[in-house]
């Protein structure tokens, strides 16, 4: 990924592990890496941001079914995007992944964490708190964001 590459967090804090994307970005926020959003349910409000921004990358970060283990991690490519409806909100990526690549011609990618559950009220599961600590405590933020 490029030197002007955007992060976004992506969940809702109330549905288990689909807090995950969120509590990453925000602890991000907090590690004082700029270009992170949290933008909870809704990245689409926040696409304008990003394409202003003028990303060569855009990291989505959610919470996605992709049938493994609770707490696996796996970063998707474009190609995902075509396949299949990859996250756990309704209308999925791909409209938001075609909006940057037209407007900004970003290339985007999904860090993806496989939920043990997205019930609502339901506390972050133990494997995918792992995988939120794992990530966040990457050296790959260094290079991406400082």
């Amino acid at each position: 990924m490029g030197p002007r590459c955007v992060v976004l967090g992506i969940g809702n804090r109330l549905r288990g592990d689909d807090a995950a994307g969120c509590l990453i970005a925000e602890a991000l926020v907090q590690g004082g890496f700029g270009r992170v959003l949290d933008c909870g349910e809704t990245p689409e409000n926040y696409l304008g941001k990003v394409a202003e921004a003028q990303p060569s990358d855009v990291l989505f970060v959610d919470a996605v079914d992709f049938d493994a283990e609770p707490g696996a991690i796996r970063l998707f490519g474009a190609e995902s995007f075509q396949v299949q409806s990859l996250s756990t909100h309704s209308a999925g990526l791909g409209p938001l992944v075609d909006f940057l690549r037209g407007s900004c011609g970003a290339v985007c990618r999904v860090l993806a964490i496989q939920p043990a559950g997205l019930v609502r009220g339901a506390d972050l599961s133990e494997p995918v708190r792992e995988a939120v600590e794992r990530i966040v405590a990457s050296d790959v933020w260094r290079d991406l964001l400082a």
